[in-house]
């Protein structure tokens, strides 16, 4: 946040500044999540200069965090959530959320598109967040998610290729490491991982800059069975894998 007040006070005037993006929890980035602390300065920021707080919920909105949407977390509300992906459950569709006084600001038409408001797809989106509200899905999510952390952690701490377990609900990234001391990225291991897990029956993907953390992202409607056997494939597909 230092750095960020730095670059408004001595390179970018706030009145030349529109909006702030952030994605509370990075997605391709590496299963970041942002400190709830920084997400509240920063909308305090926001509002002090008068900037659009925009949270980019697309991979870690509908429930995907144990909340509905992972800015809740921090206890802010943005000015602006980018919502697609689970939002129809597979069907094309993408959305803006904003305070209704934006919206009538912008006028009616304003961010017109080509197939906006596709009534199948809307339909699919309605479908979709009934569907969450009957089977308490959000609450799944975060019961599911403390499982998989600590399903996750405990094989952490037999195995120092671990160097991190993070995330919310049912977002976890699993950070792999030549050392824990320095935090050296693994990607060999990483994606040496990814086909042992497919061997195993597990399908699972990396994120990251260095491509080194496996992502965990179960369905928000996941067993604690299904939980606990994936966890099972994972521990035996790592344990395939010589060590350096």
């Amino acid at each position: 946040m230092g750095a960020l007040r730095t670059l408004l006070a001595h390179e970018i005037p706030p009145t030349s500044v529109a909006c702030i993006i952030i994605e509370p929890i990075q997605g391709e980035g590496g299963f970041n999540p942002a400190p709830d602390s920084f997400l509240r300065e920063l909308r305090a920021l926001c509002d002090q200069y008068g900037i659009l707080l925009i949270c980019d919920e697309i991979q870690s909105g509908m429930g995907r965090t144990g909340k509905m949407w992972a800015f809740e977390h921090a206890g802010i509300v943005p000015d602006v959530v980018c919502v697609a992906k689970a939002l129809a459950n597979g069907m094309p569709i993408g959305a803006i959320v904003t305070r209704r006084e934006l919206q009538e600001k912008w006028g009616v038409g304003a961010h017109g598109t080509t197939f906006g408001g596709n009534p199948v797809s809307c339909a699919a989106g309605v479908a979709v967040m009934q569907t969450m509200e009957e089977q308490n899905l959000v609450a799944n999510a975060a019961a599911r998610g403390e499982q998989l952390m600590t399903g996750l952690r405990t094989l952490m701490a037999d195995d120092d290729r671990i160097g991190n377990v993070r995330g919310r609900g049912l977002m976890v990234g699993l950070e792999l490491v030549k050392d824990r001391a320095t935090r050296e990225p693994d990607t060999e291991t990483s994606e040496a991982l990814i086909t042992s897990c497919a061997d195993h029956g597990l399908l699972v993907l990396n994120c990251g800059m260095h491509h080194n953390v496996i992502r965990f992202l179960p369905p928000i409607d996941v067993t604690p069975e299904e939980i606990d056997k994936g966890v099972a494939l994972f521990a035996a597909a790592l344990k395939a894998l010589p060590r350096s």
